[in-house]
């Protein structure tokens, strides 16, 4: 916290007013990034445009990538950890911010199905959690694999999302 209120140019006490913890500041940084990409990520399931697999991979892309700086993997690996250990409300918040992906994803998916691209028998929510857990998988396995690049990373979400998809296809 010292080192934060430094870098703040502030006093740690200040700091302290703000946040409870480090677990509490490492929790807000998921929460901007998540309100980084929101936007982009409602601009996509207004209008999806093209190769519906390349839509979901661009979604997913945004989510990966246009939020807090993905190639610190150092700091998202102390942010999975204080996700995990965190309690009461922080545990509830970080719950809320996982599930607003899953949702938007849902919502992406139903757009989809009324422009025919997803067969209406497909129950979206489910499809959508399934396309999150992927999409939670190849990021964990980024964290975990420290030589890993990020293309790589994309390359085997979109090999899932490619196997999934063809149970997704209309006809």
């Amino acid at each position: 916290m010292e080192d934060i209120a430094g870098l703040a140019e502030v006093s740690p006490p200040t700091i302290y007013n703000y946040f409870r913890s480090k677990s509490d500041i490492l929790l807000g940084l998921l929460e901007i990034s998540k309100e980084m990409m929101d936007e982009a990520l409602d601009r996509i399931i207004e209008d999806p445009k093209g190769d519906p697999i390349d839509v979901i991979c661009e979604f997913v892309r945004i989510d990966l990538q246009d939020g807090f700086d993905y190639r610190q993997k150092n700091v998202w690996r102390m942010i999975s950890a204080a996700a995990l250990e965190a309690q009461d409300e922080r545990r509830a918040a970080y719950i809320e911010a996982q599930s607003i992906f899953t949702r938007k994803l849902e919502r992406l998916i139903r757009q989809m199905q009324l422009r025919g691209h997803v067969d209406t028998d497909v129950d979206p929510r489910t499809a959508a959690q399934l396309l999150n857990a992927i999409t939670r998988d190849c990021f964990r396995l980024y964290l975990i694999v420290e030589d890993m690049s990020i293309e790589e990373m994309h390359s085997r979400l979109r090999q899932q999302v490619q196997l999934v998809w063809r149970g997704l296809l209309r006809g």
